[in-house]
């Protein structure tokens, strides 16, 4: 009896996996028994593959090869998530350009993950940093322009001085600080581009109900996400002669209520409140960042300020408070403070030494009403490593789209960020342009998209031949063949 050959993985697996390459041996092919799409998160290239990406993976290529072996024709393919402010941390130590930082990274990444086995198709691979990627996220934010869906506006953000940048809620810690410097993060009131999603609200929360097989904890994330508060509302009287529209989680709130509550951010509080030291109190509120310890309603600012309303019926006049605890509960607007049915109410109303005595309002004035914690998503950063936002600001035109010919809008190919602020707003090459309009001198936008933003549309580029990518990335056939996707990998924050 022959003895066995002694198993020499770096030569035997090594032969397989060239093998495997030289004959496209994971490319999806004809249809098969069925068509099926495994997709995994794809990998931030921020350094080198880590055991989380081997756990995900491994997960992903079980899926993909089961498939095959039932007679499946399978896509399952790896990208690469190369934007956002991991990479830019990384470009900065490094003291490199973050366009070479992501190309060594997808390289040495490319070589761990076949040295894996996985069985991927590398002819379906992508980078969301090159220019004929981004070209169409930039495509798809002027879809969103023409149909009212991004705007700019003035809105009140998480924000970082040392950086001079917009901070996601996930970019700051605990306690307050920067992610990136470890900076205190404050709230600042900043011009930024948003996604309209506050619409869609409604829609989203009942399409839940309809999702079958999902898992609970992620349905119930979105839920949460989306705040809907089911309850009433009702006009009040304010001091000018105007109204003010406020809601209630229930009737017994207006019945009981002893103040009215404001958020700092509604857009008619300035025009109430005129009075400097209520304006700065206001401001204050504003660009105070609540850290988790502090989000108590008993830790939260509110001040009364100096205005009552009047409630139909209500035996006597309520007092305007002004509080963030408005936007944390409510998503925002203005509310009624009940003590005796809300406990957070009543902190607000020992706080201020508020009177206890219920207002007694006339609770058949009340309409129903649907109110939602979710609110527009700031899609713009001060950062440069990002897709530029295809838009240039005219003296003449205002804000005027960069036509589709004339995408994608590049990054400088020596972009070099430096940790604070934006390299792009300082590089001077970038900024100046034409206006497409008129012709006449006129500003790029130096803000760039979020990277989420990159990720919105991320499952296409695997559906899409990588030849066809330039032309049809939106409108391929082989779309409808793999998408929906059939089996997803990834983590409970892909909730969000």
């Amino acid at each position: 009896m022959s003895q066995p050959r002694e198993y020499a993985p770096a030569v035997v697996e090594a032969k397989w996996q060239d093998a495997w390459a030289r004959s496209a041996a994971f490319a999806p092919g004809a249809r098969g028994r069925c068509d099926t799409f495994v997709y995994a998160c794809t990998p931030f290239t921020t350094g080198k593959a880590h055991m989380g990406h081997v756990r995900s993976y491994t997960l992903a290529d079980v899926c993909a090869r089961r498939a095959r072996a039932e007679g499946a024709s399978v896509l399952w393919a790896m990208g690469f998530d190369a934007f956002g402010l991991p990479n830019e941390i990384a470009a900065v130590e490094h003291k490199v350009p973050p366009a070479r930082w992501v190309e060594a990274c997808q390289l040495r990444m490319t070589d761990q993950f076949r040295r894996l086995g996985l069985s991927t198709d590398p002819a379906r691979t992508f980078v969301t940093s090159h220019p004929d990627y981004y070209r169409w996220t930039q495509w798809a934010f002027l879809r969103l322009l023409e149909r009212g869906l991004a705007y700019r506006a003035e809105g009140v953000e998480k924000w970082c001085e040392r950086c001079d940048c917009v901070l996601a809620a996930l970019q700051v810690s605990d306690d307050g600080r920067c992610w990136r410097c470890g900076g205190e993060a404050s709230l600042a009131c900043v011009p930024q581009w948003y996604m309209r999603i506050t619409p869609y609200a409604a829609e989203l929360h009942a399409g839940l109900s309809a999702l079958t097989g999902w898992d609970e904890a992620a349905v119930a994330y979105q839920r949460t996400l989306l705040g809907r508060i089911d309850g009433y509302e009702a006009e009040v009287a304010l001091p000018d002669g105007g109204a003010l529209t406020v809601f209630a989680p229930s009737a017994a709130a207006v019945s009981g209520a002893t103040f009215v509550a404001i958020s700092p951010n509604h857009p008619d509080l300035e025009r109430l409140i005129s009075r400097s030291e209520a304006a700065q109190e206001i401001e204050a509120q504003r660009r105070r960042s609540l850290n988790r310890a502090e989000r108590r309603v008993e830790a939260i600012p509110a001040f009364a300020c100096g205005l009552d309303v009047v409630v139909a019926g209500a035996a006597r006049p309520l007092p305007l408070l002004v509080t963030p605890s408005v936007d944390l509960r409510f998503g925002g607007g203005a509310v009624f403070g009940a003590p005796a049915c809300d406990p957070a109410d009543a902190a607000l109303a020992r706080q201020l030494a508020i009177e206890p005595a219920p207002a007694g309002g006339d609770v058949g004035s009340l309409r129903p009403a649907v109110r939602f914690r979710l609110r527009d998503s700031s899609i713009s950063r001060q950062r440069s490593w990002g897709a530029p936002i295809p838009v240039v600001h005219c003296q003449a035109c205002g804000v005027v789209p960069v036509p589709d010919r004339d995408l994608p809008v590049k990054l400088p190919e020596d972009l070099t960020p430096t940790g604070r602020g934006s390299a792009l707003a300082e590089h001077p090459d970038f900024a100046a342009c034409a206006c497409p309009r008129c012709g006449r001198d006129a500003r790029r936008e130096t803000d760039t998209l979020d990277v989420h933003i990159d990720s919105l549309w991320m499952l296409l580029p695997f559906c899409v031949p990588a030849e066809a990518r330039s032309t049809a990335m939106f409108t391929h056939p082989d779309l409808a063949r793999w998408l929906p996707v059939s089996q997803v990998v990834c983590g409970a924050d892909q909730a969000a």
